[in-house]
């Protein structure tokens, strides 16, 4: 993508961003604490965001445990994303899918597991020496496989406001009779 189209491509879901901060301020229905979460969570993902951009900043989530996928990887699942109408770009976008449903079956395998395990010993200690189920339970929501895939979804514009390809990129992504 040209570089004209890419700050365009980055600019408008940072906009997003501001829009969804200033609907958190104004919300009568959230107490402080709410708030506070709430913006937290814009604000991080604004940070993922801007590292799909920045080799440096990706590298820090992934030394952090933020991130596991390679930042071209996750560039190209943000792209699949955003162009998944082209023909081309359909079995990606599938399997992307899939794998977030993967993702998703295997969490609530997770959860349902601790239940079983609180049913069965209780809060006693687990059998490998966790603290049991509760341990079991927060694994659920920690260790997702595909979580970079997941997070572009809060990265996602509007089609009708999404940059136009480059003639000679669509003219590739477009099947030929």
């Amino acid at each position: 993508i040209p570089e004209s189209e890419l700050s365009v491509a980055v600019f408008l879901p940072r906009c997003a961003f501001e829009v969804d901060r200033q609907n958190i301020l104004q919300n009568p229905m959230m107490n402080e604490k709410e708030r506070e979460a709430s913006l937290e969570e814009v604000q991080q993902s604004l940070s993922h965001f801007n590292a799909i951009f920045d080799q440096e900043e990706h590298q820090k989530l992934v030394d952090s445990g933020h991130r596991s996928m390679s930042l071209r990887a996750v560039q190209a699942a943000l792209l699949i994303q955003l162009y998944e109408d082209y023909p081309i770009m359909q079995m990606p976008s599938t399997l992307l899918r899939e794998l977030v449903e993967l993702d998703n079956l295997m969490a609530a395998w997770r959860y349902r597991h601790s239940l079983v395990v609180a049913r069965t010993i209780g809060s006693k200690p687990g059998t490998g020496g966790s603290s049991g189920a509760l341990y079991l339970r927060s694994t659920a929501a920690r260790y997702r496989i595909f979580k970079e895939i997941m997070e572009t979804a809060s990265y996602l514009i509007p089609k009708t406001e999404r940059p136009q390809l480059p003639r000679e990129i669509q003219e590739r992504f477009d099947f030929r009779a």
